[in-house]
C-alpha cells in the first residue's frame, strides 16, 4: 500500500459522544461492522473492517479534523480478511452504526457492542470550512474530535478513556 503524498485521499470528519440515542433510531438504515487494527511492516495502522458479507482494508494516518486515508478504503477477498484478521488480536471492535440524513450530510452513529451504553456519532465534510460551520444537533454531546483516545484505532486497542462510562 505505497501511496505518494499527492495521492492521499483526505477525511474531514468531526466526532461526538452521544448520551441518549435518538427516539426513532429503528427507523434508520444500519449494518453490523467488525473492524480490527494491526501495524504494516512500516509501523504504519491498517483496519480491517467486515460489513455484512463485504470485506475492506483502509491505511490511516493523522489524528483529528482532517485525516490520511490513503487511497480510500480498499474492497478484500474474505480469505485476505481471514489472513490478515489474527494480526489484529487484542485490537477489535464491533459495533452497529446507523445511517442518519441529516440534510446533505449523512451522519454515522455507532452503537459499541463492546462497550456497554457507549455512543458516539461522526459527521463527515467535504470541506474543512462546511466541517466548522457544522452546529452539532442538541442531542449531540462532548466533541472528541481531537481527543485520539475516542479514535476507533484507540477504543480497539486501549478500551474507554478513563472517566467514560
Amino acid at each position: 500500500m505505497n501511496i505518494k503524498k499527492e495521492d492521499l485521499m483526505k477525511e474531514i470528519e468531526r466526532k461526538f459522544l452521544v448520551e441518549t440515542l435518538p427516539k426513532d433510531l429503528r427507523s434508520y438504515h444500519f449494518k453490523e461492522l467488525v473492524a480490527g487494527y494491526f501495524k504494516d511492516k512500516d509501523e504504519e495502522d491498517i483496519r480491517i473492517r467486515k460489513e455484512g458479507g463485504r470485506y475492506f482494508k483502509v491505511k490511516k494516518s493523522g489524528r483529528g479534523l482532517v485525516r490520511d486515508i490513503g487511497s480510500g478504503d480498499m474492497a478484500i477477498t474474505k480469505k485476505d480478511f481471514d489472513s490478515l484478521w489474527p494480526k489484529t488480536k487484542g485490537r477489535r471492535l464491533w459495533k452497529r452504526r446507523y445511517y442518519i440524513q441529516y440534510g446533505e450530510l449523512v451522519m454515522e452513529l455507532d452503537v459499541y457492542h463492546d462497550f456497554k451504553d457507549f455512543y458516539t456519532i461522526e459527521v463527515e465534510f467535504k470541506t474543512v470550512r462546511s466541517a466548522n460551520k457544522f452546529i452539532p444537533l442538541k442531542w449531540f454531546g462532548v466533541e472528541v474530535t481531537n481527543d485520539s483516545r475516542y479514535s476507533s484505532n484507540s477504543l480497539a486497542t486501549d478500551g474507554l478513556p478513563k472517566g467514560s462510562k
